[in-house]
């Protein structure tokens, strides 16, 4: 007799529903075993977790034992039971097939063999997908609808706001009595006082995630948000756009201004050199703000270079920085330079598809010769088997380089200009990226009296420069320095 394990699941929706119940699939389980002579060994059961998550205990107790134990049939009610994801079904099922383990639907006419079945299988295991997504997002829009109305399902409401019961549904409004702790959580943070020394001064209850969060929520400004949707109730505002606005941009600021994240926000550490004494820049906060600042007048007093802005400094070398290097000329050079790469590339990877098919039909012809030779009676299996091996193994090496590169398309790359102006828009906006950038394009940076001399250094002259004579078409001066002044107010 072989053997079976039986996988047994109903979600919360649908412990109701008398057909697919948890005895009802179990009585099914057992009637289909009987007629097909298998032994179930164990029955496992979910009760209220839904199919769309793999996250289920027993379905993974389920799993573990039939490989385990060497089980022969998984019986599950239907698909939807087993799971309604598409991905996890084939995870799964290879993972129970390569063990020996067949999934077998006992409540639904699938006949799992074949060609046929395969398809009937995957056409029901889609269907239950899409009934999953489907009832999530029927399950989002109500859950949007509700809001629109200015309803609220979550237990937890802000400071300065209440429920009106309407019906058993908690109707958002304003709450007169607490209002006053908004306001005062406002004041405080608006004469620099940190979320931390709020909550401190509010007492307890108060923490630092809980001040955030009455800082960040757009309730405050009349709108409440659900699902990536905002939902405007004017009745709910206390302050303004701008003035919530303001609180956004100083949270963000002094947020980079927190310790161990201000270096990670900046570009130019380690290329800024004083211009009075040579040492490094490094950086020094102040009241709201961080700044360049030369290490000799921190250290010992021996150097009075002015401190620098750091955001300002930021703003305005870069600037200087990528629409000196990068200006129309040296961008069409960069355009040519790619082209030229990728289609060499293309190139070589076409002449490797054609080594490798040579190499695999060499290596297919010693196979064919050897059982040749074997079927002849020329030589025996025995003698040759482990020549074959090797060569099987070289074959399927092959293959796979093969399969990687082959199929390329034989046509000539084009690079379009505004798609590396692009390129070099968002590296702006990455501060690791562009810091690496700037490492390759630049030497180091001197200050000194309002005055920025920038060294590029010689190799990228080399690289935009076609000539090869050091110097890049559009950068003025033609050496690898340029004098730039810069305001430091």
């Amino acid at each position: 007799m072989q053997k079976a394990i039986a996988y047994l699941r109903v979600s919360t929706t649908n412990q109701a529903e008398k057909e697919i119940s948890i005895p009802s699939q179990k009585k099914k389980a057992l009637e289909f075993a009987k007629s097909k002579n298998l032994e179930i060994l164990k029955i496992f059961i979910d009760e209220g977790i839904s199919g769309a998550t793999d996250k289920r205990p027993e379905f993974q107790k389920a799993i573990e034992f039939a490989i385990k134990n060497k089980i022969n049939y998984f019986l599950v009610y239907d698909t939807s039971r087993f799971t309604r994801n598409r991905v996890d079904a084939a995870v799964y099922k290879r993972k129970l097939r390569k063990a020996g383990v067949e999934v077998v639907y006992f409540g639904i006419p699938i006949q799992t063999e074949g060609l046929a079945g395969t398809l009937a299988e995957g056409i029901f295991e889609l269907l239950d997908e899409y009934y999953s997504k489907t009832i999530a997002e029927h399950t989002k829009r109500g859950l949007k609808e509700y809001v629109r109305q200015g309803f609220w399902f979550k237990n937890r409401l802000l400071v300065g706001y209440k429920c009106k019961y309407i019906n058993g549904k908690c109707k958002i409004e304003k709450d007169e009595e607490t209002a006053p702790l908004y306001f005062k959580i406002l004041e405080l943070f608006k004469t620099g006082k940190g979320a931390t020394e709020i909550a401190k001064i509010l007492g307890k209850g108060w923490n630092k995630k809980k001040i955030l969060r009455i800082l960040k929520a757009k309730i405050y400004k009349g709108i409440l948000e659900f699902a990536g949707e905002d939902f405007y109730f004017e009745e709910l505002r206390y302050i303004s756009d701008e003035e919530w606005q303001k609180i956004q941009d100083e949270l963000e600021r002094r947020r980079k201004l927190e310790k161990g994240r201000i270096k990670s926000d900046l570009y130019f550490i380690g290329l800024l050199r004083c211009g009075k004494c040579n040492a490094a820049m490094t950086i020094r906060r102040g009241k709201g703000y961080a700044y360049y600042t030369c290490y000799n007048r921190i250290e010992n007093k021996s150097c009075n270079q002015e401190s620098l802005r750091a955001d300002k400094v930021d703003e305005f070398l870069l600037n200087e920085i990528f629409n000196k290097v990068f200006n129309e000329k040296t961008l069409q050079q960069i355009k040519e330079n790619i082209e030229t790469d990728l289609n060499k590339h293309l190139q070589e990877r076409k002449e490797k598809e054609k080594l490798l098919k040579t190499r695999l039909s060499a290596i297919n012809r010693k196979i064919d010769n050897i059982i040749d030779a074997i079927a002849e009676g020329t030589i025996k299996g025995e003698i040759v088997k482990n020549k074959l091996e090797t060569l099987q193994e070289e074959k399927e090496e092959l293959e796979k380089e093969l399969k990687a590169i082959e199929g390329i398309i034989e046509i000539e790359v084009i690079v379009d200009i505004e798609d590396i102006k692009e390129m070099l828009e968002i590296f702006k906006t990455n501060v690791k990226k562009t810091r690496e950038l700037l490492a390759i394009l630049i030497d180091y940076i001197s200050y000194d009296n309002k005055t920025f001399e920038i060294f590029y250094k010689k190799d990228v002259f080399k690289l935009l420069a076609r000539d090869g004579k050091g110097r890049a078409t559009g950068l003025e001066p033609a050496t690898p320095r340029a004098t730039t002044l810069c305001s430091t107010d």
